[in-house]
């Protein structure tokens, strides 16, 4: 039995986390050999937390629309 492709849209921001946590020019050192190309998608996760609460936003009006 296959799971349900519902997990993905969370995978995504765990992903950029992921992405920034490998390189620390998003964070307060920058590594010589960064050009600063990801620095932006780095960013992206701080912004992580974010998409959790959306998330608990969403679950919570849908629990009052029920």
């Amino acid at each position: 039995m296959q799971k349900p492709q519902a997990p993905a849209p969370p995978q995504s921001p765990k992903i950029s986390y992921e992405k920034e946590a490998k390189c620390t020019c998003g964070k307060t050192k920058r590594p010589p050999n960064c050009d600063g190309s990801h620095a932006k998608r780095s960013k992206t996760g701080f912004v992580t937390p974010s998409w959790q609460t959306q998330l608990t936003a969403e679950s919570l009006l849908a629990a009052q629309e029920q």
